[in-house]
Order: C-alpha cells, then sequence, then structure tokens
C-alpha cells in the first residue's frame, strides 16, 4: 500500500510542477511615459502609473521621510527646479531634474524614485556619466557621490570622479507593491560643473504567478506522462522484487 501511495503522491507533484509561472519584467527609465507635461508622477512604459516620481533631498541625507517633493516645473527647458527661473539664486540655484540629466545645489540633492509596481525582486543598473566637460570642469570639478538607497538604506554608493563614468549596480532587491527605491546625486562639497548626464538606467524585476490553475491538466503532456509512467513502473518492479 505504500508503494500505491507513494506513486500516487508522485504523480501529483510531477501534473502540479509546471503550473508556476515565472516571469521577468524590465523597465528603462529612459522609456518611461509623461515626461514634459508638467506634472508628477511619470508612468512606466507597460501602462502603470505613477511608477517615477521626483524629489529634492537634503544635501548629504539618507533620510527618505525628510525628501519634498515641492519642485516648480521650468517649462522653456522642460525641467524640474526649485525655484522659478534657472539657474535661479542660493545654494540651489543650478538643482535641477532634467528628462536624462540632474543638477545638485549645494542645499539639495536630485532624486528620483522608483515605485515598485509589483512584488517581487529586483535588480538596479545605473550608469552616471559627469558630462561637464569644460577646461574648467576639469580644472575645477571635484565628482559626485552617487547613491541607490531602499527607503533610507543605502544599497549601494559610489564616488564618482570629475568627467568620468559611474555604475552602480544592485541585484535581488525584495520589494513589495508600493516600495520605493531612490537614485540620490551629492554635489560633495561643491555643485559646480556636476551636469550628471543619466546614460541608462535598467530594472528587472522577477515574479512568480501567485495563481496556479485551478484544476490540473486533463491529460498530462507527453514527456510528463512518460515521468509517471517510468516512475510508477519502477516503484511496482521494486515492490514485486521484494516479495
Amino acid at each position: 500500500m505504500t508503494v500505491y501511495r507513494t506513486a500516487i503522491t508522485l504523480m501529483i507533484s510531477l501534473v502540479f510542477c509546471g503550473t508556476v509561472h515565472a516571469y521577468d519584467i524590465t523597465w528603462d527609465y529612459l522609456e518611461r511615459t509623461g515626461w514634459g507635461v508638467g506634472a508628477k508622477s511619470d508612468n512606466d512604459e507597460h501602462g502603470n502609473i505613477g511608477v517615477w516620481d521626483y524629489f529634492k533631498a537634503p544635501e548629504g541625507s539618507t533620510t527618505h521621510t525628510t525628501y519634498s517633493g515641492s519642485l516648480n516645473w521650468y517649462a522653456s527647458s522642460t525641467r524640474w527646479i526649485t525655484g522659478t527661473t534657472y539657474p535661479g539664486s542660493g545654494n540651489d540655484g543650478w538643482f535641477m531634474i532634467d528628462y536624462s540629466y540632474l543638477h545638485p545645489g549645494l542645499a539639495s540633492d536630485p532624486t528620483i524614485a522608483f515605485y515598485a509596481p509589483e512584488t517581487g525582486v529586483y535588480d538596479f543598473s545605473v550608469t552616471l556619466w559627469n558630462s561637464n566637460t569644460t577646461p574648467e570642469a576639469a580644472q575645477y570639478g571635484n565628482g559626485q557621490y552617487f547613491y541607490l538607497q531602499k527607503f533610507s538604506t543605502v544599497l549601494v554608493s559610489k564616488y564618482n570622479a570629475k568627467q568620468a563614468t559611474s555604475t552602480l549596480t544592485k541585484t535581488n532587491v525584495s520589494l513589495n507593491e508600493g516600495d520605493v527605491v531612490y537614485l540620490r546625486v551629492n554635489a560633495n562639497d561643491y555643485e559646480g560643473y556636476d551636469i550628471v548626464t543619466i546614460q541608462n538606467f535598467i530594472i528587472t524585476g522577477h515574479f512568480t504567478d501567485p495563481e496556479p490553475p485551478v484544476e490540473p491538466p486533463a491529460v498530462p503532456e507527453p514527456a510528463s506522462a512518460g515521468l509517471i509512467i517510468a516512475a510508477i513502473t519502477g516503484l511496482l518492479f521494486r515492490k514485486r522484487s521484494r516479495i
């Protein structure tokens, strides 16, 4: 009787082993939709709403609860700024978040937020280039710091030298739907010559369909049927050989 129970258990396991549906989704920041309308937030290329948003973080701060979304849309140059003209006055006169550019201020770090549309495991890859290649930047620039954060927890950070390119990567980040990951750029100790180009910002999510089929297939696929028959035959032969 034990042999037959084992055989039945094996049949059920083999039938249901194919019901888990795993899939990946890739997000490309530069393929998002909604930019240029003067309203936050932006949507993704898959039809999800409110995936990308923009903030100013207090200079050097990892505390996400202090990040402010109070930015102004500068329509003539299609960018988010802290004042009403660009460049403005004061410590954040050069602060800017453009379609693919960031420029930190002395008081605030430009910050891009990604809100997870689904619960899953995410991989992040961001390549940033200090694209000011003027002789003045080569002489006086002092680089930037780049950060990826899950809420207030720094996942990975990197110092980027003046006129250099750096890539931040972080894999296997578990996110629930609605969790946020921030990309933040800090001006080091001087914001001059710090315009940063986002060369790529790619996120890949790995997901599992939580709802298997209600009923198993009526007829197993040929390969599955062959495995089931072979397993049962082996168990029965083993039982008879002991008699």
